[in-house]
C-alpha cells in the first residue's frame, strides 16, 4: 500500500498520537528559534563591544569623540537583546507546555526557575527593570567608557583593554521611573556601574531557565 493510502487508514487513536507527536515537535523547533534569536542578540552586543575595544585600542587619537558617537548603536544593541528576552519569557511557558505530554508540570518549573533567577540575581532584576524603562522613558546606555589595565596573571606586562556600557544612578533617579526596589539595591553599589555586567547575568539566566 501506498503511503496515502496507510494513512488514510489510521484509526483514530493513531492519529491523535501522530499529530501530537508531529505538534510536539514543532514546539520545540519554535522554542529552539526563540532562543536562537535571544543569543544571537546577546552575541551581536558582546562582539560590537571587542570591535569597539580592538578600534580605540589600534587608534591612538582622542578616543571622547568615537566614545560620544557611539552611544546610539550600543543602545540599539540592548534594546534589541532585552526585547528579544521579554519575547522569550513572555512566550516560551506557552511553548514548552505545546512541547511536553506533562504540560503542567513542564510549565511549573519554568515559572519555578524563572522566579528563583529573578530573586537570586541582581542582574536580573536590573535588566527587567530596564527593559520596562526603556519600553516607556528613556534609552538604555548613559555613556561608554574605554580603558587598560596591567594584567596581573602574565608573566610578560601585558594589558588589558577593554570597554564598558555606563549606566547611572543619578539619571535613573531623575526620571523617577524606573523600579524603585531595583534603584535602592544599585544606590548600595554606588552611582555609576558597567551595564555589561548586568548583560552577562541576565543572558546567563536566561540560559540557565
Amino acid at each position: 500500500a501506498s503511503n496515502l493510502e496507510r494513512l488514510l487508514t489510521l484509526g483514530e487513536d493513531e492519529y491523535k498520537r501522530v499529530y501530537l507527536a508531529v505538534e510536539i515537535d514543532r514546539s520545540q523547533l519554535i522554542i529552539e528559534e526563540k532562543y536562537h534569536i535571544l543569543l544571537e542578540n546577546y552575541e551581536e552586543l558582546e562582539e560590537e563591544l571587542l570591535r569597539f575595544s580592538l578600534d580605540l585600542t589600534l587608534d591612538t587619537s582622542d578616543p571622547w569623540e568615537k566614545l560620544r558617537d557611539a552611544i546610539p548603536l550600543f543602545d540599539r544593541r540592548v534594546l534589541n537583546f532585552l526585547s528579544s528576552a521579554r519575547m522569550y519569557l513572555d512566550q516560551i511557558p506557552s511553548d514548552i507546555s505545546n512541547a511536553s505530554r506533562n504540560p503542567d508540570s513542564v510549565k511549573d518549573n519554568f515559572d519555578n526557575s524563572r522566579s528563583s533567577q529573578y530573586d537570586t540575581t541582581l542582574g536580573y532584576r536590573v535588566c527587567e527593570a530596564l527593559r520596562n524603562y526603556t519600553q516607556h522613558n528613556n534609552l538604555p546606555v548613559h555613556g561608554l567608557h574605554y580603558g587598560g589595565r596591567r594584567d596581573q596573571g602574565s608573566t610578560d606586562a601585558r594589558i588589558v583593554h577593554y570597554s564598558g556600557l555606563k549606566l547611572n544612578l543619578s539619571r535613573l533617579e531623575a526620571d523617577g521611573k524606573f523600579k524603585s526596589s531595583t534603584l535602592e539595591e544599585l544606590r548600595k553599589l554606588g552611582d555609576q556601574y558597567d551595564l555589561k555586567r548586568f548583560l552577562r547575568e541576565y543572558m546567563h539566566c536566561l540560559g540557565s531557565v
